[in-house]
């Protein structure tokens, strides 16, 4: 689109608060062709306005699309602009919208509800479990899971979601061709292939710590509802938060063991009237009360597959075990105390759970709930 162009330009350009400009000037178009709105614009400096007119010419505007169309090219990824049809309905709600999207992959549909995941960068066994089993539940019956691929619950829920065979958006705080961070190059390969990226930021620009709070308002306004698994007293997560609460959006949180420091952020959530959830059918019920998801309820009876989860039947020394295991590791020796149940009978216990996806095992005969 003719419009694209020209907003893309001004994206390019970096001003600090574009917004104002297309407000005085009502097009970006009109702001590169030199009109006299910027004489009209109150407390902008003669520097700013000579930063304007230096990018305002053909040569750099044509050097902007091809870097852009090359992008397409090789990596496939777009460009959508805010005037554009295509540019999600969900972004106008924001009271500083970004001024385009840069897109690799399939954009979530309206109709289908979508939850983002977020929570602590260095997250226990237990907040990593609880992401990465929470976003797989849901995505494998059609929830869109939204997170911005940090280290920790990010990384975990979007991992979740592509086991499931499910959609995942990891909104990025640095160009779209640029895995930050590093050490989540697998993922972000994974997400490459099955999933989508969002960014407002150009191709090839780096991460810098100012991105991430703009970075966290799109991922408040891209859910329906946000899921914080684990969060410290001190917690990033809050930004993300106070971004979903302004928009109206739902907060459910998972709960924590009051002993452990990357739990504090969350319970103090619950004790200030956010929703603590004990399986995803918490957040399924809230959707399922929503006018606005009838249709993804509707379509392919979906709603009699979402009411209940499938049950596995264990024996009475089954059930006991397994109640004695939780998301942190313990060791074969405490089971067998806090079971009361006979090292010769825990093996065999054990190993049925292992087959029945219940439990995990881990070095040094330690075990963690998988479910």
């Amino acid at each position: 689109m003719d419009n694209d162009k020209y907003i893309l330009w001004l994206l390019s350009i970096s001003l600090r608060n574009p917004h104002k400009f297309l407000k005085y000037c009502k097009s970006a178009k009109n702001i590169f062709e030199g009109s006299d709105c910027l004489n009209k614009i109150p407390y902008i400096s003669k520097e700013t306005v000579a930063k304007i007119k230096s990018f305002a010419n053909n040569e750099y505007l044509v050097r902007v699309l091809d870097n852009l169309k090359q992008s397409q090219n090789e990596k496939g990824i777009k460009f959508i602009s805010y005037k554009n049809p295509l540019f999600p309905k969900r972004f106008n709600n924001i009271e500083n919208p970004p001024l385009g999207i840069f897109v690799k992959g399939e954009l979530p549909k309206e109709h289908v509800p979508s939850v983002a995941i977020i929570g602590s960068r260095e997250t226990s066994q237990y907040g990593a479990k609880a992401a990465f089993n929470l976003a797989k539940e849901m995505a494998g019956v059609g929830i869109n899971i939204i997170s911005g691929m940090a280290r920790g619950a990010d990384a975990n829920a979007h991992m979740g979601a592509l086991d499931a065979q499910g959609y995942t958006v990891a909104v990025l705080g640095c160009g779209i061709d640029i895995c930050y961070p590093p050490q989540n190059f697998g993922l972000y390969k994974d997400i490459w292939q099955h999933g989508c990226f969002i960014s407002e930021y150009m191709p090839k620009s780096p991460a810098t710590k100012w991105n991430f709070p703009a970075r966290n308002r799109l991922i408040s306004a891209l859910c329906d509802a946000l899921l914080v698994v684990e969060a410290g007293e001190k917690s990033g997560t809050s930004i993300t938060v106070g971004f979903a609460l302004d928009m109206g959006k739902e907060v459910f949180v998972v709960p924590g063991s009051i002993f452990n420091p990357k739990s504090v952020g969350t319970n103090k959530l619950i004790q200030d009237g956010a929703t603590p959830i004990m399986t995803y059918l918490d957040i399924i019920n809230y959707f399922k009360h929503q006018k606005s998801f009838e249709l993804f309820f509707n379509e392919n009876n979906k709603s009699d597959m979402l009411t209940t989860r499938p049950q596995v039947v264990l024996n009475k020394d089954e059930k006991i075990v397994y109640s004695c295991i939780s998301y942190e590791p313990i060791s074969i020796d405490n089971i067998i105390y806090n079971s009361g149940i006979s090292i010769e009978k825990i093996n065999k216990i054990l190993f049925e759970l292992e087959l029945k996806g219940l439990v995990e095992k881990q070095a040094g005969a330690r075990y963690i709930k998988n479910k």
